[in-house]
């Protein structure tokens, strides 16, 4: 080999050397990149407050992840709850609801993991676009969705988000309207009053599938009911199908029945008895046949429950 070749052959090997470290440096200080976006809310007012609901949506299209994210989200000078979360199957995240911000944290997002969220905000004012703080220890970039210009946000992710925050405005805003008589789907009250009396867990089963209707509903939440010991659930669950009735401006005389007639059957897990027969007198009132359909199903029940009631008193 002559001295030539070898010349040549040491100052390639230099060169790729060199342009080797120079990629590798490159790519160290690349930035991982975080694309959100939050819609603006729709005031509307009722009884007196306003309320709204916006759709915050969070997306990793880098290559490298983000690590322990802290996204707070918050409403000044009003509540803000959960109304439902979607995100990447098997994306871990804690979020914490303290009175005028939600908190939401996330060990790791990956690419393409996304989060998107429905907060309902509620207050005399309410601000269109609540204040968003994002943070990590790890070194990215922030970018907000509403300022690219080109494709490259995933929007067929973020439409999801936006229509559930869409929805819910819609429905916060037919609220005491006439002008437009019965709402969309029933499935959007039924997200709507869980999110109100903060069963935010509830509204997450009620978003994801639109299709639900009222009918049944008072039977399945009685079920939730009856699997907790916890009397503060019981309580929530009751009122959940109060507020359904609230909120519903046209429903089926059956359908209220029934939801009246599990009312009634919350208040006597809850040893509410004077109320259960109140709302019993209501449910009879919407539909004497639905009432005596579901009191002749439930009535072995019914029985033992007054069988239990009395061996307590007895036992005192």
């Amino acid at each position: 080999m002559d001295i030539s070749t070898i010349i040549i052959t040491s100052v390639i090997t230099l060169l790729v050397t060199v342009i080797a470290g120079l990629i590798v440096e490159y790519f160290k200080k690349i930035k991982p990149k975080l694309e959100y976006y939050i819609t603006e809310a729709i005031p509307i007012e009722i009884n007196g407050n306003k309320v709204g609901a916006n759709a915050f949506y969070i997306e990793n299209p880098s290559s490298r992840p983000v690590k322990d994210l802290i996204i707070k989200i918050k409403a000044a000078n009003a509540s803000i709850r959960n109304g439902g979360v979607k995100c990447t199957v098997g994306l871990e995240y804690n979020l914490k609801e303290e009175g005028d911000a939600v908190h939401i944290s996330i060990p790791f997002l990956k690419f393409r993991d996304y989060l998107s969220f429905t907060s309902v905000v509620e207050g005399r004012f309410i601000p269109k676009i609540p204040e968003v703080s994002i943070r990590s220890p790890d070194n990215y970039k922030l970018i907000n969705a509403a300022d690219i210009s080109s494709n490259r946000f995933s929007m067929s992710r973020f439409v999801p988000a936006f229509v559930a925050s869409l929805v819910v405005a819609i429905s916060l805003g037919f609220a005491g309207s006439s002008i437009l008589g019965v709402r969309g789907e029933q499935g959007t009250n039924l997200e709507l009053a869980a999110s109100l009396v903060g069963l935010p867990e509830l509204a997450k089963t009620y978003m994801s599938n639109s299709g639900i209707m009222y009918v049944n509903q008072g039977a399945y939440v009685y079920t939730l009911a009856k699997s907790t010991n916890s009397i503060e659930d019981r309580r929530k669950l009751k009122l959940f199908l109060i507020q359904v009735m609230k909120i519903a401006d046209h429903m089926a005389s059956e359908s209220e029945a029934e939801l009246c007639f599990f009312v009634g059957k919350i208040s006597l897990l809850l040893v509410e008895d004077a109320d259960a027969e109140s709302w019993f007198k209501k449910s009879q009132e919407k539909s004497k046949s639905e009432f005596q359909f579901l009191q002749s199903i439930f009535h072995d029940e019914q029985t033992l429950i007054v069988q239990s009631k009395k061996s307590a008193n007895l036992t005192r």
